[in-house]
């Protein structure tokens, strides 16, 4: 042992094994031991020095094993698994609670920040405002969430979604979902309405129009209404959906050339 002063502080430093303050790298050298270990911790420090490659491998293992399973955890999980994370949500009992499935207990405060956004993206924002304040609509929302949850409930308990196709099933829904989510937030505007819907004046306007021809057929002011009503809204809501085919593929045509994907077409 030697002692090393500096100024007025003074630091043992213990040399008998070859791993000094003055020589960092010891550690890494093959050291020479002048004595059998005296203690447990010189025994300890001998054989670490014996066996350092071994321990340096093992650490290296296990750095990579951490990073593997870090990969590993961030792969998509399975459908059954994001529902149990979707119902996990829902676990345990709540007062204000819409429609339960066993110990699951979802609450009318989770449906009705739903309802909104559901709303919305179906019908358009100006679409959505009747439909917003009618509370039979809502609570015809809420009895389609329960059976949809109930389904889906059943599946997971039979192990439906563990099956092979199932992946590859609910995977394609999801992604023409999110391709329709993208194309409407896109195209989004304040005034859209997706309803298709016919007031009262449009339908009665077109019946004055044409109700010779009403006349003619023996069909009743009443019945020729509603009929009416029927056929202007189909033609508005198939209107709206070509425009939003036309819209889709001016959109695709701007990311081709974003991001210049190719498509192949098939050999005959």
């Amino acid at each position: 042992m030697k002692r090393i002063s500096n100024n007025q502080d003074e630091v043992e430093v213990y040399s008998d094994s070859g791993i000094t303050a003055e020589n960092p790298a010891a550690l890494y050298e093959n050291v020479m031991f002048p004595h059998p270990p005296q203690t447990l911790y010189e025994a300890l420090q001998q054989w670490s020095h014996r066996h350092k490659r071994k321990l340096y491998a093992l650490l290296l293992l296990t750095i990579v094993s951490s990073l593997f399973v870090g990969l590993r955890s961030s792969t998509p999980d399975s459908p059954e698994k994001l529902m149990r994370q979707y119902f996990g949500r829902f676990n345990g009992h709540a007062d204000d609670w819409q429609y339960s499935i066993e110990g699951f207990h979802f609450t009318r405060a989770h449906l009705d920040a739903l309802f909104p956004v559901i709303a919305r993206f179906t019908l358009g924002h100006r679409g959505a405002l009747e439909t917003l304040r009618d509370k039979s609509t809502r609570e015809l929302f809420a009895r389609d969430q329960f059976e949809t949850d109930l389904l889906v409930y059943a599946a997971m308990q039979e192990g439906i979604l563990d099956q092979a196709d199932a992946k590859s099933v609910l995977e394609n829904s999801m992604r023409h979902a999110i391709a329709d989510y993208y194309v409407q937030k896109k195209l989004e505007s304040g005034n859209a309405d997706y309803r298709g819907s016919v007031g009262d004046a449009e339908a009665l306007a077109y019946y004055e129009k044409n109700q010779e021809l009403y006349a003619k057929n023996g069909v009743a002011k009443a019945p020729a209404i509603e009929m009416i009503r029927t056929i202007l809204s189909s033609l508005k809501r198939e209107t709206h959906r070509q425009q939003m085919r036309v819209d889709r593929a001016k959109l695709i045509q701007v990311l081709q050339e974003r991001f210049g994907p190719r498509f192949r077409e098939g050999k005959e």
